[in-house]
């Protein structure tokens, strides 16, 4: 090893390492007074790596026979450089029992040759810990993550595993009648004020008003002065890097404390959000469970699931469904076939599925599909007050399954503001009545939210309580219902908060050419698409869509043949990332019937004309 090593004129500490592959003899006769002294040894670049080619100049001869020797030049040598230790630093912060964990945050430290994060590291250091609400009085570990970087590797300071403390009781919380202490302040924010600075934010900077510990410190966007929280739209080239870094942690950070209590609970029993298994056809229909394989096989052997016929693409209106129809600033610039809104018995959606209903193909470019439907849901409207409500999910939702009945020729099924039971009885029923040779895609905009302690994720639809899980729904329960479907092409795409327990640990890559899509299409496959962030983004200088959505869009549009979703998806990736500190992922999802191998297939299809 070569310590001090000058690489590009700076010279490396401890922390790198350069080991020659290939040492330079001088090769002396022996009783000589021969040596080799000065010289400077170069890597082509600083980055870490392996075997790193050297370039080494300056070297000169030395001692009383050195006249009688000739320096030859010494090549192919290599060394590694080895990445560098960063850490995270997390503040002390304290609470006491029964409070949500205030807002933590910290630093990063470690940083060599005047390198700094924004130089060096992409992503955004984010400080977390696994104390709740009501976690016992003590220390509790606050753990940094987020960033990424080529030259560095990170870990925690000692300091973090005790920066969390927990004091005394609360003699604000109360026992419910499960026995479980509740958080019983109020969510109310304090007086905003406009920060012009970040294009019409709202700034929840100051203390938090008396009497209300979970009003956090935040800044959290909104529609003007005096407004309830609301995570608005923004003109993202109108934001710094910082600025956008900033709005998205305080978007978190108070999401966290609004559903601290339902956290909480699912912390302690995983399985409060979970569905029932169905026991009969009308529990199916509305909702209120799931579809089991001994209750699916019961009803196909008996009488079919009724649908009612419509030629273009329905929406089922529900209470919270905005009264106003979105502005020409809102709205996508693809052009949006007439709809129909269906009466659905107890405002429940129907699938405009049945198989005598289909509407004629006109092309298409794989035709051993024979049928394609999406499920494209988008809520932004809650009732639960206490819930942000969203710019433009609802919009968005309705352009995507515009853009998927136009140009890729799905039957669309648009929920609008959506509650609980409406999306589990529309899933209920794509598992009823789609075949093998069929294709499905569920598309959703929304909140949602992911317990760190077990890693599971939750989708909060327009009737979702904050404090109440059981009105969320689980990704757990997503999964076991998309498996029940029996469609070989499968596709979940979700412009919300992403969780493992959707996608298995097979990422699934672009390919270069070569597939044969009729071996593809005899196999399962199941595949997630997620935007990577915590939240749908609207960017009001992409009529109002989220860069996700934005970007899906355009890609598909880009579909002329057929392709496989990993090729589209590795562009939809690219484009997202170089807008939002934010990486979407893509993957397959085994637990609900993947195969090794597959991928979902995008194709252009047209339809007839309707009469």
């Amino acid at each position: 090893s070569v310590n001090g090593l000058a690489i590009n004129n700076k010279v490396y500490d401890a922390n790198t390492s350069a080991t020659f592959s290939h040492g330079a003899s001088v090769g002396a006769f022996a009783g000589d007074a021969v040596t080799v002294s000065a010289g400077e040894a170069q890597f082509v670049d600083k980055n870490a790596g392996s075997n790193k080619a050297v370039r080494v100049t300056g070297l000169v001869l030395a001692g009383a026979d050195a006249a009688n020797y000739v320096l030859n030049p010494v090549g192919n040598l290599s060394a590694d450089i080895t990445q560098a230790a960063l850490q995270y630093r997390a503040n002390p912060a304290s609470k006491a029992l029964g409070d949500a964990v205030p807002p933590l945050d910290g630093t990063v430290t470690g940083f060599v040759g005047g390198e700094t994060p924004q130089t060096s590291t992409t992503g955004a250091a984010i400080f977390t810990s696994t104390a709740g609400v009501q976690s016992p009085a003590g220390s509790y570990a606050v753990q940094g993550t987020g960033l990424a970087a080529l030259n560095y590797t990170f870990e925690q300071a000692a300091g973090n595993a005790t920066a969390l403390t927990v004091t005394g009781a609360n003699p604000t919380a109360t026992l419910n009648q499960s026995n479980v202490v509740a958080q019983t302040i109020a969510l109310a924010p304090p007086t905003v004020k406009i920060n012009s600075a970040t294009s019409g934010l709202i700034d929840f900077t100051q203390a938090p008003a008396a009497g209300n510990p979970a009003a956090t410190a935040a800044t959290v966007a909104a529609t003007g002065p005096g407004a309830s929280p609301s995570f608005a739209g923004v003109r993202l080239s109108a934001m710094s890097q910082d600025e956008l870094t900033g709005m998205l942690a305080a978007r978190d950070r108070y999401k966290k404390v609004m559903f601290a209590d339902a956290i909480y609970k699912l912390e302690q029993d995983a399985s409060l959000a979970d569905l029932p298994p169905c026991q009969s056809r009308d529990d199916v229909e509305q909702g209120r469970c799931l579809l089991t394989d001994e209750l699916k096989r019961v009803i196909r052997a008996g009488q079919e699931v009724q649908v009612a016929p419509a030629p273009q693409p329905s929406e089922v209106p529900l209470p919270v469904e905005p009264a106003t129809a979105p502005t020409a600033a809102t709205t996508s610039t693809t052009p949006t076939p007439p709809t129909t809104t269906v009466a659905a018995k107890s405002d429940l959606p129907v699938l405009n599925v049945n198989p005598t209903q289909k509407r004629k193909i006109k092309s298409a470019a794989l035709p051993q599909i024979e049928r394609k439907v999406a499920v494209v849901i988008g809520v932004d409207q809650y009732a639960d007050q206490r819930i942000p409500p969203l710019a433009n999910a609802v919009n968005d939702a309705r352009a995507v399954a515009s853009l998927f009945e136009s140009a890729l020729g799905y039957e669309t099924v648009v929920l609008a503001n959506a509650t609980k039971q409406s999306v589990v009885s529309a899933m209920n029923k794509l598992a009823l009545e789609l075949s093998p040779r069929d294709s499905v895609v569920v598309y959703y905009a929304g909140h949602g939210e992911l317990v760190e302690a077990t890693g599971l994720g939750y989708w909060q639809l327009a009737d979702s309580d904050a404090s109440q899980p059981q009105t969320w729904l689980s990704n757990a329960d997503i999964s076991r219902m998309v498996a029940q479907i029996g469609a070989s092409q499968v596709a979940l795409i979700s412009d919300s908060c992403y969780s493992g327990s959707l996608v298995s640990d097979d990422q699934i890559r672009a390919t270069p050419g070569g597939l044969d899509p009729k071996t593809l299409l005899t196999q399962k496959s199941v595949v997630v698409m997620s935007s990577g962030g915590n939240e749908p983004v609207f960017d009001q200088g992409r009529d109002g869509h989220s860069p996700f959505a934005w970007n899906l869009m355009n890609q598909l549009k880009q579909v002329n043949n057929w392709q496989p979703g990993g090729n589209v998806f590795a562009r939809v990736r690219f484009a997202v990332a170089r807008e939002l500190p934010q990486r979407p992922k893509y993957g397959s999802s085994s637990a609900a019937g993947h195969q090794a191998g597959g991928d979902y297939l995008f194709e252009q299809r047209q339809f007839e004309a309707a009469p």
